[in-house]
């Protein structure tokens, strides 16, 4: 597997067996090494052609709770080219599935246990296809393979893979590190993964008194190349600004091979707090998250965390920038909401936040924060009609709390007794909703164009006309 540090993984094929006697496998891990990288990984290259997939008995394995019911799948293929480990015009890929298995339950009953996911970390084939295979030898030691979740794929995919083992011939009998360095940082949008590149970072390896280095391009890329084979040990040295889970990786290379090696780092500022309710008491389990003040676009999956028993929460690795620190966010649909949103330092609206501005490598004050009591609750009376004035008694509504889109307030709303199309919703005085509602039918939704509106004595009612396609407006926060 390629020695990534952008999420730690553990190579471990687990079966948890649920209360219902249904057991979920899953491969932790999917091996995406380079060419250089995989074909000296693997025991057996070459390219094949799949004829036929047969199967073996159903045979069984384990004890009690433990016991399954196996079968192999043979995969037989007509060797195309071979590049190492492959004799013959002919190759077998035998894997292992966990079959439908009956189980007697507690009460006496029988059940079948299934596996949901994957069967194991191990690829499969399509007849007819032709692949570029990295394998490994099974374990049986009777000549047949293995192909685990790796590099393997359909030919006309396989350029690169063409590509390094043609010319493997001609290379130089050197080898190469190579990889990417990236941080952590809130201002970069979910599309890049919330990760920034780092330039400028020197990368060394070491291997016994032998010592090579490079720096990192604006990319974040680094390649360490001649290198004699053998084995490294390679570490970028970070800023002290930066922190990292791993600060260095070992590395094995061949001749003519490489090794992949990315890290990830992430600033050492911690912002750290208690919450306390109205009468001082601890909220466990209180969601608080960071949002960049400038508009750039976070979410709440982006860095938060919850508090403990106690109320005290820390959010790790804050890069520098501005932003507003905000509670209980995270509310389960359906669920009455006991508050809405609330900022740093104790306010329900955006625009009267404190903005935290974070400094690289700085300790930053404790954030504590005694929530004040709740606003009061206050209903207001929508009407939901069609363009011709006819009343919709089926529709769909909530209330979306001004400040943050789509996460608003759980829906309140109930149908008014004898009043066709009108409905009452519930929300907290004095805060600023848009009103949504939509309506299912067969083959499609339909949806009124939004409503803001402020939840005051007097407001209301609303009235939405169901007239347009879908099930949202996607236009009407511009307004």
């Amino acid at each position: 597997m390629k020695s990534r540090h952008f999420s730690t993984l553990l190579a471990v094929f687990a079966l948890t067996i649920a209360l219902a006697g249904r057991a979920e496998a899953f491969c932790p891990f999917y091996d995406d090494a380079p060419p250089c990288e995989a074909y000296w990984r693997a025991q057996a290259v070459f390219v094949g052609t799949v004829k036929e997939e047969v199967y073996s008995d159903i045979y069984q394995r384990g004890e009690g709770n433990t016991r399954w019911n196996y079968r192999r799948r043979i995969t037989r293929f007509s060797v195309e080219t071979a590049y190492k480990g492959v004799k013959g015009k002919l190759a077998e890929v035998v894997n292992e599935e966990i079959m439908p298995t009956p189980v007697v339950l507690p009460n006496g009953e029988q059940e079948m246990r299934t596996v949901g996911g994957y069967t194991g970390c191990d690829y499969r084939f399509d007849v007819g296809e032709t692949y570029f295979i990295y394998a490994n030898l099974s374990e049986e030691k009777d000549g047949t393979l293995t192909v685990s979740m790796n590099r393997t794929r359909k030919l006309e995919d396989a350029a690169a893979d063409l590509e390094y083992v043609n010319e493997l011939p001609r290379a130089a009998p050197t080898a190469k590190i190579f990889g990417r360095i990236v941080r952590t940082d809130l201002s970069v949008g979910k599309d890049k993964g919330g990760l920034l590149p780092l330039a400028g970072i020197k990368v060394t390896a070491r291997s016994g008194k032998r010592t090579f280095e490079a720096l990192t391009d604006a990319r974040g890329k680094y390649e360490l190349k001649d290198l004699p084979p053998g084995n490294y040990q390679v570490t970028p040295a970070y800023p002290a600004h930066l922190s990292a889970a791993d600060g260095s990786s070992p590395a094995r290379v061949s001749a003519r091979g490489c090794a992949e090696l990315d890290f990830h780092t992430y600033s050492n500022v911690s912002l750290k707090g208690r919450v306390l309710d109205a009468e001082g008491r601890p909220l466990p389990g209180f969601k608080v998250a960071l949002i960049a003040a400038d508009g750039a676009e976070t979410t709440s999956e982006g860095n938060y965390t919850f508090t403990d028993q106690e109320g005290h929460y820390v959010l790790p690795a804050i890069p520098a920038g501005r932003y507003l620190l905000f509670f209980n966010l995270f509310l389960m649909p359906g669920e009455r909401a006991s508050r809405p949103r609330t900022y740093y330092p104790g306010v329900w609206s955006e625009a009267q936040a404190t903005v935290i501005t974070v400094v690289e490598g700085e300790n930053l004050p404790a954030y504590d924060l005694q929530l004040l009591p709740p606003p009061a609750d206050r209903a207001v009376e929508i009407v939901v009609t069609w363009p011709d004035g006819r009343p919709v008694g089926d529709a769909f509504l909530y209330l979306e709390d001004l400040d943050y889109e789509w996460d608003g307030s759980p829906p309140r709303v109930k149908k008014v007794d004898g009043q066709e199309g009108h409905y009452q919703a519930t929300g907290f005085d004095g805060l600023t909703y848009w009103a949504h509602a939509h309506v299912n039918f067969e083959g499609g939704q339909m949806h009124a164009e939004p409503v803001k509106f402020t939840l005051t004595e007097g407001a209301g009612p609303i009235k939405l006309v169901i007239a347009s396609p879908g099930g949202h407006c996607p236009h009407y926060r511009r307004k």
